[in-house]
């Protein structure tokens, strides 16, 4: 009876021991490293269903306490379900994750804290970073401002706007209102970069009245015009200066200015030939020069947004004017 007892608990010991040695693996979700210059909106652009699920990406990794504080060399799960289908096809909206999935986040306390927190410097105000705007090879609208019940043809915030959408949205959903595209082409080339547009401002759907989707303009940073077009809305914060500066040994085009009929200096606004697949990421710098050699200094130019073949930069020294055409680099 005392080794039938013996080998029963030794049984039990060793399938204790196993199952200890158990850790569940979910074999089909794969993992990302994150680089300079990501955020959780590129990243579920470029690996996930839609830029729009970001809050699902984030649900998913919940080491990630702020979602505009991710780290290069920290590692996304990024869960099968969600991942990138393999027709290609963008997450409709009834896919994207309410607003009441997402955790609510509680500030952190630092006022007992032994350590001071590090003094963050803005680098460029969410303002500048929407009006800027961007270059886009494919350009999804969310519909268009098509007229005004007093029948304005330009506005500006608090006025309402008559919108004609693709799909019925909730009362309260905000969209951003876009310039109408402008198609953007090498200057030397001739071959088409993409479209810009910049942000004008964000409108909040109301609701229906007498046949027509209602809405108020709640920002604007230029006049609004009837057929602007529509862009669903997604969180922008103004973004903080790096803590080292970084400067890769990379070359380019100044493919647009922001406005080609003012003189650029520092805070004027350029657009780039080189992005993401480059290897540009937020923050970097570059030297700008003449086109024409002896490729006289012009400034610095800092980069503020990333797209897969283009980026945004702010000038942050002028020596001379800069055109469309003259050269960013670092040698």
């Amino acid at each position: 009876m005392k080794n039938r007892s013996s080998r029963i608990f030794f049984m039990q010991t060793i399938v204790a021991m196993a199952s200890a040695c158990i850790i569940p693996v979910a074999a089909a979700d794969s993992t990302y490293t994150i680089k300079q210059g990501d955020t959780l909106w590129d990243i579920s652009s470029d690996k996930i269903q839609s830029p729009f699920l970001w809050p699902k990406l984030w649900k998913a990794n919940p080491g990630i306490k702020n979602p505009h504080l991710i780290y290069p060399g920290q590692q996304l799960i990024i869960p099968d379900d969600i991942a990138k289908r393999a027709d290609g096809k963008q997450a409709t909206e009834a896919e994207a994750p309410k607003l009441k999935d997402i955790p609510v986040l509680k500030p952190y306390d630092l006022s007992q804290s032994k350590i001071a927190p590090k003094e963050l410097k803005t680098m460029v105000s969410r303002e500048v970073l929407l009006h800027s705007g961007f270059i886009s090879k494919d350009l999804n609208t969310a519909g268009k401002i098509y007229a005004n019940p007093l029948g304005m043809t330009a506005m500006g915030k608090s006025d309402t706007a008559y919108i004609k959408m693709p799909a019925k949205a909730l009362p309260g959903t905000l969209f951003y209102i876009l310039s109408k595209p402008e198609t953007i082409k090498d200057p030397d080339t001739q071959k088409e970069s993409g479209q810009l547009v910049r942000i004008k401002g964000t409108l909040k759907y109301i609701g229906e009245e007498n046949g027509n989707s209602k809405a108020v303009i709640t920002e604007s940073f230029e006049e609004v015009l009837l057929d602007d077009p529509l862009m669903n809305y997604y969180m922008v914060e103004a973004i903080m200066a790096p803590e080292q500066e970084n400067r890769p040994a990379l070359s380019g085009k100044i493919i647009k200015q922001f406005d080609e009929h003012t003189v650029s200096g520092v805070g004027f606004i350029l657009y780039l030939d080189k992005g993401r697949a480059n290897g540009v990421a937020i923050g970097d710098l570059f030297e700008i020069v003449t086109g024409e050699k002896p490729h006289s200094p012009l400034g610095d130019v800092q980069i503020i947004s990333v797209q897969q073949n283009t980026s945004v930069g702010i000038m942050k020294k002028s020596v001379r004017e800069v055109l469309t055409g003259d050269i960013f680099r670092n040698l």
